[in-house]
């Protein structure tokens, strides 16, 4: 009978130490504060690649994969620009979001993705555009 006490005790001691434990750590452990914002997004990028994707339970399979040549994306708030060479691809504005743009031409309006946390180096974005339930578009722009 001492001998159970003594293994209870030590099992109850052991469950409430853990339990302390996890109740200890703070609630921003391994969250990161990404700063997205015009900073990061203000002027020229090219756009070197985009990429077609299906997901399929899950993974990833890349259908399309379209490397970009002399293709520039200008963000100047509120409006941007899509150009290759002289000839002016697309314009609209646009308005950022928490790692999102909203961009607006005409009648459509795109959500596009921020999906690189190192955008902050403002070296590279990464974009997605969901097309439908398991479809993507996936863009590269580096500057």
């Amino acid at each position: 009978m001492k001998k159970t006490f003594k293994n209870t005790w030590f099992a109850v001691l052991a469950t409430a130490i853990m339990t302390m434990s996890l109740l200890a750590c703070s609630d921003d452990d391994g969250v990161y504060k990404i700063e997205f914002g015009e900073a990061q997004v203000a002027g020229t990028w090219n756009l070197t690649q985009i990429d077609t994707a299906a997901y399929d339970q899950g993974k990833s399979k890349v259908e399309a994969s379209v490397r970009s040549e002399n293709v520039k994306v200008t963000f100047s708030s509120p409006r941007y620009t899509v150009t290759r060479g002289t000839e002016t691809l697309e314009s609209g504005t646009y308005q950022l979001g928490t790692l999102r743009l909203f961009l607006s031409h005409g009648v459509e309006k795109d959500t596009l993705s921020v999906t690189n946390p190192d955008v902050t180096d403002g070296k590279v974005m990464k974009l997605q555009k969901r097309t439908s339930e398991t479809g993507r578009i996936n863009y590269t722009l580096n500057r």
